[in-house]
Order: C-alpha cells, then sequence, then structure tokens
C-alpha cells in the first residue's frame, strides 16, 4: 500500500513540474530564436574570427539590458585552435559542431536584468552574476531565421565561463555555478576562482547561492521606539 501511494505522489508530481518545464523550456528557446536573428544581423560583411557586437539601438526596446554578440569561425579552426576570448568564454581546442558544416556562428548571450524571467531558479536560490548564452547555427545563410542549434561538445579541455561581475556571496556561504540546457533543465557544479564555470557544452549559464545562506534582513524599529528611549535615558 505504502508503495503504491509513493508511485502515484511521484506521477503527481511530474504532472504537475513537467508543464512548468515545458514552459519554461519553450519561452527560452522563443528568445533563442529572436537573439540569433539580432544577432546575425551585425554580421554585416563578416570576418571569419571577428566578434560582431549588437548595438543597443538594433534590438527591440522590450529587451533592454540584453546584450548579444556573433561570431563566426570555421568548424575545422575552431576544433583545431578554440578561440581563448570570445567576452567571457574561452573555447579550447576540441570543440566539435554537429551535425557538421563549414562555418558556424556561435551567438553571445548576455541576459542581464532578464535573467531570472526567461530563467527563473528553484524557490531557494539566487543570482550572483546574470545569465551567459553560448549557441551556435549554421552560418552557410546569414539571413536566415529560426535556424536548429548545433550540438556543440568539448572532446578535451571544457569551455571556460568567466564571469566580469559576480556579486560576493554571504560570509560562510558557497556559491555555484548553474547551467541549464535547451531542455530547461539545471545542473549545479563547483565555482572555481570566484568566477568561472566550466562546461563540457554549450547553453546558458550563471552563478547562484542558496536563498538560505542570505542573511536575514534586521528587525525593523518602531519610529518613536528610539525617541522613548533616549527620553528615558536622559531622565535622572
Amino acid at each position: 500500500m505504502r508503495l503504491h501511494l509513493l508511485l502515484l505522489l511521484l506521477l503527481l508530481l511530474l504532472c504537475f513540474s513537467a508543464p512548468h518545464v515545458r514552459a519554461q523550456s519553450s519561452q527560452a528557446r522563443s528568445l533563442d530564436a529572436i537573439l540569433q536573428e539580432y544577432a546575425f544581423k551585425a554580421l554585416v560583411k563578416p570576418k571569419t574570427g571577428t566578434i560582431y557586437n549588437a548595438t543597443t539601438t538594433q534590438l527591440p526596446s522590450n529587451l533592454t539590458g540584453v546584450k548579444i554578440a556573433a561570431l563566426r569561425l570555421r568548424s575545422g579552426s575552431m576544433r583545431r585552435r578554440g578561440f581563448p576570448s570570445y567576452n567571457e568564454f574561452e573555447i579550447p581546442k576540441g570543440v566539435i559542431a554537429k551535425p557538421y558544416v563549414k562555418r558556424l556562428v556561435l551567438v553571445y548571450q548576455n541576459l542581464g536584468n532578464w535573467s531570472n524571467s526567461y530563467y527563473p531558479l528553484l524557490p531557494n536560490y539566487t543570482y550572483l552574476a546574470p545569465v551567459l548564452g553560448l549557441m551556435a547555427s549554421n552560418a552557410s545563410n546569414l539571413s536566415a531565421t529560426n535556424l536548429p542549434t548545433l550540438d556543440v561538445n568539448a572532446s578535451g579541455d571544457p569551455i571556460k565561463v568567466k564571469f566580469h561581475h559576480v556579486k560576493l556571496p554571504p560570509l560562510g556561504a558557497v556559491a555555484k555555478c548553474v547551467c541549464f540546457d535547451l531542455q530547461g533543465s539545471s545542473n549545479f557544479t563547483n565555482v572555481t576562482g570566484g568566477n568561472t564555470c566550466s562546461s563540457s557544452s554549450q547553453g546558458h549559464f550563471s552563478i547562484v547561492v542558496e536563498s538560505s545562506a542570505l542573511p536575514p534582513p534586521p528587525p525593523a524599529v518602531a519610529p518613536n521606539e528610539n525617541k522613548t528611549s533616549s527620553n528615558k535615558a536622559g531622565v535622572i
């Protein structure tokens, strides 16, 4: 009987949680498609191996605060040489994209103040850094939209994400890296060097801390509480 009850509870949890995961994943994928389109627009007569940052005027007003960039590379060159500094990302040798394409575009995303809107964390976690994304698309047609995302994996050293701006965690709290895959699932790993996360694949990344580790807010003081105390202190 207990086993049946446990199975029933698990099924109920799956029924309630799965739609939320699907909705979150669908919303994030829609954003990826929009940002890919605007990143490609920044590639005007692009040179291979040059980073092209989209200007704020190229983005719609409802994406104020989001930063995107595009980097076109040859697949073979990326695998042999990597790309040591693509904004916060370090791409090592041995990174392979599947299915194979001759040239690809790596779209960089910094979601800024939109991070929690598109990648809401579990209730007991708080962001210490913005969500950064790295997504790969086929570069054969730079005017194309809604391109499928290529599967990018590091066969040797991992891809590193070195965050430029990270809030300090509370005293005694331990910061964690979080990685969101294309299905919206999250995976937590250790932070190295105070600001670096590592991954064997592309995705969206940030640094977080458990909200339970945050210090409680100071107690509220009644407006005339201090006044009463000071009056009493002055009586002889």
